[in-house]
C-alpha cells in the first residue's frame, strides 16, 4: 500500500512526474502550472504519431494522478484531474494548489 503523500511534496512529485512522462514520449512541457504541466506534442519537432504519443501520455497521467489520489485521500488531501484534447496537448493537476 502507498505511504500517505504530505501536501508540501504533491505538487514537485506530480510536476516530475507528469514532465517525465511527457518527455519520455516525445512531447515538449510548455509551462508548469502550479501543480499541473501543460504539455504539447508535435513541437518542436513532429513525429508521425505525435496523436498517439499524445494520447499514450494522457492515459499515463491519469494513471499517475489515480495513484496521486490514492495517496492524497489517505491523507486527506485534495483529488486531481487530468485532461487532453485532440490536438495532443495535455494538462496534469495533482490538485494541490502552489
Amino acid at each position: 500500500m502507498a505511504e500517505p503523500l504530505p501536501a508540501e511534496n504533491a505538487a514537485d512529485i506530480a510536476e516530475s512526474d507528469f514532465a517525465e512522462t511527457v518527455r519520455r514520449l516525445g512531447g515538449f512541457v510548455s509551462q508548469y502550472l502550479g501543480d499541473g504541466v501543460l504539455a504539447y506534442f508535435g513541437y518542436p519537432h513532429a513525429h508521425e504519431d505525435d496523436a498517439e504519443r499524445a494520447a499514450r501520455a494522457g492515459l499515463q497521467l491519469v494513471e499517475s494522478v489515480a495513484d496521486l489520489k490514492t495517496r492524497a485521500s489517505s491523507s486527506k488531501q485534495s483529488h486531481g484531474t487530468t485532461r487532453s484534447n485532440e490536438h495532443g496537448a495535455a494538462l496534469a493537476r495533482s490538485g494541490q494548489a502552489g
